[in-house]
């Protein structure tokens, strides 16, 4: 600190002492003079020939009080003393007439005239006159001295104090990791709601943080209007600065905007909406990127932002980061890779700030499972996945397969019974039931209609088409032990959420949502506001049940697209709710520890008006805020009823491989598969050399030939 206040020049001395280490105290030194004071150079009169030579003070004098030469000095001896803060004496010949002047009239004097600072106290800390290194010993004299603690108040500069768009900036620049340790450092004096809603729609934080800046008085204009540059605004900026892909190029070749590949026109498909060209391909996957944009457009995002905790927002944004991630790798054929990729993701500005962290923020794992996954669960210590080919099994940890079956069904529903060592899956004559231990499979002979399995207890919760069912594990074939009529949309362990008259028009929507209690026979109808929704006659088409702070949460999904979030205990006020207006109706909705993913089934159309169904994925977090859309992934792994809360898990399916977020890649595999090849070579040569009765025929290669045709 000494050096650069020292190599500052007297802008940054006199700096740090009104800013540097607080305000400066009202002590004063023998009660007529401030405690810090300033020499500057005083006007000499220049009437007289040699008057300047002749005003000038001895430098001998004004240290020591000494001088050799006496009276036949030519330079004048002034009652002032001054001494340095080290106690050392300089060697000066003479110096410039100088004024004593308070510190507080710095302002009124030009910085060129000052000379010297002094405290009362202490003496000279610094001399325009003497070197960088002299200043920065002097300083660091002063501050280990005792008049530095007596100097200035005990009181530092709070962090409320600083505006929080000074903050805010400093986040900015620095990334994710220095944005979670301010504000673990800071703590409550700095309000993040005005950065996160930058971070996550930067098109529309100029307006938002301009308010923000005139609210706690601070000039936006000062503060460089709080935007962005364009290298931190995520994907928007990116894009924008980006190709134009929506113009027709006059060679007759455009470029795809997703695979990025050069092809004819007349081969190239163009998006309905944002007239860009896709190939035949990315034509299924593709994104619009104006799709955050409208969900900004359509919903209120300001409403719950005060209510988002920095740590869960983050991590949310970067599992999503690492799933885009993933999506990014071309897709594997038997050939090898090719120049599309798996999916696409258009991410918000945090999420697209999580994915610039080096190292990752959130490392992924990627599970090979050999064929296309269709279907994942998962409890404390495994993971099922069902594949197009095969039924696979892996241990959570080391991901080591435990068993494999093969499988030939297209989509089929598991629970694991981890305790019992059970793998339940659906069948089109049953419920199927494979030991895991010596993969043995019998068959529990019902009515085939399941096409939701959940494990409530010691019990085994079934949910078809008009009906949930409570089934009784230990007996044969699982018999009913109670049945509800109702129309299930996602089960729990400890009931179900249920639609009672979902094909009937005539009820409210807020009406024909209720709750299933294990305990109770008749259903719970769960009542809240819904003026919020798309204001249509669609209905609820899915839900999941989770845990947060305040309790169990249920996320409901309707025909519409529309997204809302629940307490089961207190339902009258959703907590959140999203519209969406260009996707369609919700499929499927996963939970994970910080993350929603709606699946939504829509319909696009392009050039030629050829309608295309793609399935996208929206990923918000616990607080309601949209974070990616994402296409390309095929299916989400859900946590069975044995698992624990904490043991929560996110693993999407991409192809043939499932990724695992949160799993970090095994450092060592490289090596270990040299290791092992080395070993087989060195086993097969050792029993080589074991065998007796002859030698096995070789193959005779290149060199073997050559060197039998030389002449012996």
């Amino acid at each position: 600190m000494t050096s650069g206040i020292a190599n500052g020049g007297v802008r940054m001395v006199l700096g740090w002492l009104r800013y540097g280490r607080g305000p400066l105290a009202p002590e004063a030194s023998d009660g007529r003079e401030d405690l810090w004071k300033l020499y500057v150079e005083d006007e000499m009169d220049m009437c007289e020939a040699g008057s300047r030579h002749r005003q000038c003070w001895c430098g001998a004098w004004i240290w020591s009080r000494t001088c050799s030469l006496g009276d036949q000095c030519c330079y004048k001896h002034p009652i002032i003393k001054m001494q340095l803060c080290d106690a050392s004496v300089p060697h000066i010949d003479k110096v410039l007439p100088l004024q004593r002047l308070a510190l507080d009239s710095s302002s009124a004097i030009a910085r060129e005239r000052i000379v010297f600072v002094e405290h009362a106290s202490a003496g000279i800390v610094w001399g325009r006159m003497f070197s960088a290194s002299r200043n920065e010993q002097l300083l660091m004299s002063y501050l280990q001295s005792e008049w530095a603690a007596t100097c200035f108040t005990p009181h530092h500069v709070e962090a409320s104090m600083i505006p929080d768009a000074c903050w805010h900036r400093v986040a900015s620049a620095a990334g994710i990791r220095t944005a979670l340790s301010l504000q673990m450092a800071l703590g409550p004096s700095i309000q993040w709601a005005a950065w996160l809603h930058r971070m996550l729609f930067p098109s529309g934080a100029f307006a938002h943080d301009r308010k923000t800046s005139e609210s706690i008085g601070v000039d936006c204009a000062q503060l460089g209007e709080c935007e962005m540059p364009a290298n931190m605004q995520g994907s928007s900026a990116r894009s924008a600065q980006s190709l134009d892909h929506t113009l027709v190029p006059s060679n007759g070749r455009s470029i795809c905007l997703e695979c990025r590949h050069w092809r004819a026109t007349d081969k190239q498909q163009r998006c309905s909406r944002c007239q860009v060209f896709l190939c035949l391909y990315c034509v299924r996957v593709h994104i619009c990127r104006h799709v955050l944009q409208s969900v900004e457009d359509t919903n209120d995002t300001r409403v719950n932002m005060a209510a988002h905790q920095l740590d869960s927002l983050v991590g949310a944004a970067s599992n999503c980061a690492a799933i885009a991630g993933a999506l990014k790798a071309p897709i594997q054929n038997s050939r090898g890779p090719t120049i599309f990729p798996s999916g696409v993701a258009v991410l918000s500005g945090l999420a697209a700030k999580c994915a610039e962290e080096t190292p990752a923020l959130r490392p992924r794992r990627k599970v090979e499972c050999g064929s296309d996954v269709l279907c994942a669960r998962f409890s404390s210590s495994m993971l099922a996945v069902h594949t197009a080919a095969h039924l696979r099994v892996f241990r959570r940890g080391d991901w080591k397969t435990l068993m494999s079956s093969p499988l030939k069904q297209d989509r089929l529903v598991m629970e694991l019974l981890e305790d019992r060592s059970l793998l339940v899956y659906t069948t089109a004559r049953g419920l199927s039931v494979l030991n895991l231990e010596d993969s043995v499979a019998s068959l529990a002979k019902t009515e085939g209609r399941e096409r939701q399995l959940h494990l409530a207890g010691l019990n085994l919760l079934t949910g078809c088409t008009a009906s949930v069912d409570l089934r009784d594990l230990e007996r044969k074939d699982f018999p009913i032990i109670s049945t509800w009529n109702c129309k299930p949309l996602g089960l729990d362990g400890a009931g179900a959420i249920a639609s009672v008259a979902a094909w009937d028009t005539s009820r409210s929507l807020s009406q024909d949502l209720t709750w299933l209690d294990l305990r109770q026979k008749e259903l719970i109808p769960l009542h809240f506001d819904c003026s919020t929704l798309t204001k249509d006659p669609m209905r609820w088409t899915t839900a999941a049940v989770g845990f947060c702070n305040k309790g169990p949460v249920a996320v409901i999904g309707t025909a519409a697209g529309d997204i809302v979030a629940i307490e089961l205990r207190q339902p009258k006020v959703p907590l959140w709710c999203i519209r969406n207006k260009e996707h369609g109706s919700v499929s499927n909705i996963y939970l994970s520890s910080w993350l929603v993913i709606a699946e939504m089934t829509s319909t696009t159309s392009n050039h030629s008006d050829e309608h295309i169904s793609q399935n996208v994925c929206q990923a918000v977090s616990g607080c309601g805020a949209t974070l990616a859309f994402m296409t390309g992934t095929q299916c989400f792994a859900t946590a069975s009823g044995s698992s624990e809360p904490s043991q929560s898990l996110l693993a999407c399916g991409v192809g043939s491989a499932l990724m695992v977020v949160g799993e970090k890649p095994p450092a060592t595999k490289g090596s270990c598969s040299s290791l092992q090849s080395g070993l087989d070579i060195d086993m097969q040569d050792a029993s080589n050399k074991k065998k007796v009765g002859g030698t096995r025929k070789q193959g005779v290669g290149a060199k073997e030939h050559r060197r039998r045709s030389r002449p012996q």
